[in-house]
């Protein structure tokens, strides 16, 4: 696929997938990377985990997000979704920084998918990326 002149897609980024500790994708951006639909996040890990990356993680909106470190795979459904959806904007942003914020922390991959989806729902309830997200003290409460 060329997108303004830049050759993207999977072939492109091969070099960097191989290097990756945390690779953070959507739903729609993981089947496009991969040229495929699936029905089962797994498989969209597994297919994602074998190009390199120690971490895959996958968001899906009011679906929620899974992880995967070649090992275990885990998954969570909204937290504390917002009663009302304000602004979108940074949503993903939020989720990534929680989830890292977790690691940072030494937290396992259950409490880092759980702090992705409380910043990510946090953020959803307020306008602009960065109204909303939440500090380390309120996260994990």
């Amino acid at each position: 696929m060329e997108l303004m002149g830049v050759i993207v897609g999977l072939e492109a980024l091969k070099n960097i997938l191989a290097v990756t500790d945390v690779l953070f994708l959507n739903k729609d951006e993981a089947e496009m990377l991969l040229d495929a639909k699936f029905s089962n996040a797994g498989e969209a890990h597994e297919k994602l985990a074998a190009l390199g990356p120690k971490i895959t993680v996958i968001t899906d909106g009011a679906n929620g997000a899974g992880v995967f470190d070649g090992n275990q795979f885990l998954a969570s459904k909204p937290v504390n979704a917002p009663q009302k959806i304000v602004d979108r904007t940074g949503a993903g942003d939020a989720f990534a920084s929680g989830f890292l914020a977790a690691l940072f922390y030494k937290k396992p991959l259950q409490t880092a998918l759980l702090w992705g989806m409380k910043n990510s729902e946090s953020k959803l309830g307020h306008i602009g990326g960065i109204n909303g997200l939440l500090t380390l003290q309120t996260i994990q409460n």
